[in-house]
């Protein structure tokens, strides 16, 4: 994927559906691993996480710990 000249704006949306079993989830996935690679430059808020993990556990039956984990990758210390 190249990048297209800015950075991309992460929603609950994509980080939520990348980190599932949907059979739709390949194009956001692929978002997520480019931007967690380095290959594009994404800007992720922190309300976007934390509405992540609220879809995550709320509607596709992740618990807290797995949730958490799966999207530590995108915080950067």
């Amino acid at each position: 994927m190249s990048d297209a000249g800015g950075p991309y704006l992460f929603d609950v949306g994509v980080i939520a559906l990348a980190h599932t079993e949907a059979p739709v989830r390949d194009a956001a996935l692929s978002y997520v691993r480019d931007a967690i690679a380095g290959d594009i430059e994404a800007v992720v808020p922190y309300p976007a996480l934390f509405g992540a993990h609220t879809v995550l556990t709320t509607y596709y039956g992740r618990s807290n710990a797995a949730a958490a984990r799966l999207l530590r990758n995108f915080i950067r210390g």
